[in-house]
């Protein structure tokens, strides 16, 4: 397949693959607990028993780490594939109806869009955090602001195939609207989403580091990157390895992730456009 010899999606393919794998067997990859405290090995360098080092509780840095990437992937992929579905729904519903429904439901997406991400985010984050509900809360921040690009691209490309002959014919059959916008609209409009997707995740697992790292994320003992980064901050002329890896394996993630949608835009949206193009 053309797919698997671009070297993007070969490489971040890779990447994600290993980390899948990680998230999945953190149980027997570490053999420490993530909450396990020894106060005796505080700040201990890296050794060959404890491979990134120790952090200010004595905790293995490495066994952390492994353990933080189920949060970070977890949360990413949740959030972006959520905000996947309600930008189909909304978007697919504002092309295809048009008129009233298209103005209110565009409204909504002008209002998401106008204000700045972070502030959105951080303050549905806190909303969550005051109730002890800090992952969930992180969850519904980001579902909540990422769908709105995706609403307004699916929109203009419903609009453009609701038009086609063949969604006429369906229509002319007597297919319904929700029949023709399972079976003729969205199959002939997903590669935009798809990519869309992909693209953004990078974005979602930033932005969860970003509140674990603003502590409106995974709260202690939970091990999560960015409250990792955090807390090794203060410790950084000393023990500058409890923020460093951490650190790396959520530059390597987003990494991962940016090179998998760059790989797939250049497969998919060639094929995409020669397609629609006939």
């Amino acid at each position: 397949m053309r797919a698997l010899r671009h070297p993007y999606i070969l490489f971040g393919g890779t990447i994600i693959i290993l980390l899948v794998f990680t998230a999945i067997f953190a149980d027997w990859i570490s053999a420490y607990q993530p909450d396990a405290i020894d106060l005796k090995a505080r700040y201990q360098a890296p050794s060959w028993n404890h491979w990134f080092g120790t952090d200010e509780m004595g905790r293995d840095v490495f066994c952390r780490t492994v353990y933080g990437t189920r949060i970070s992937l977890g949360i990413g992929l949740s959030a972006r594939t959520i905000g996947l579905l309600i930008g189909l729904l909304i978007g697919c519903i504002s092309g295809y109806y048009g008129g009233k429904t298209d103005l209110i439901l565009q409204r909504l997406v002008d209002m998401t869009l106008a204000f700045p991400f972070l502030l959105i985010v951080i303050s549905i984050a806190v909303i969550f955090s005051e109730m002890e509900q800090d992952l969930l809360g992180v969850l519904i921040a980001l579902s909540a602001v990422m769908w709105a690009s995706l609403a307004r691209l699916m929109r203009s490309q419903v609009m453009v195939v609701k038009e086609r002959d063949y969604v006429t014919a369906a229509r002319a059959f007597g297919a319904s609207d929700l029949r023709i916008i399972v079976r003729h609209i969205i199959p002939t409009s997903y590669v935009p989403a798809l990519i869309w997707w992909t693209m953004g995740l990078a974005q979602a697992i930033m932005a969860e580091a970003g509140l674990s790292f603003l502590g409106l994320g995974a709260q202690p003992p939970t091990p999560s990157w960015g409250g990792m980064i955090n807390y090794g901050s203060s410790a950084l002329r000393i023990a500058p390895w409890v923020s460093i890896f951490p650190g790396a394996a959520l530059a390597l993630t987003v990494l991962g992730f940016n090179l998998l949608g760059e790989g797939l835009r250049d497969i998919l949206d060639v094929r995409w456009n020669q397609r629609n193009s006939i």
